[in-house]
């Protein structure tokens, strides 16, 4: 597969990586955090209080593991 060039380090990437590098390590995703929204108690996981007797997708992954 082709590699492209980053313009401002010069790191070699694939052609579906190097967008996420140039944001992530030059642009604004520097400061970005994926947590944020659940340090900030804006976001909650989707299984909180759920177990296995009250959920049946619970139980599947229960099982399944």
């Amino acid at each position: 597969m082709e590699k492209i060039r980053c313009p401002y380090c010069g790191k070699e990437y694939f052609k579906k990586g190097i967008g996420t590098h140039i944001w992530r390590i030059h642009g604004k995703g520097k400061g970005h955090d994926p947590n944020l929204g659940y340090k900030e108690g804006d976001r909650v996981v989707w299984n909180k209080g759920l177990t296995k007797d009250i959920d049946d997708r619970v139980k599947r992954y229960g099982e399944k593991i």
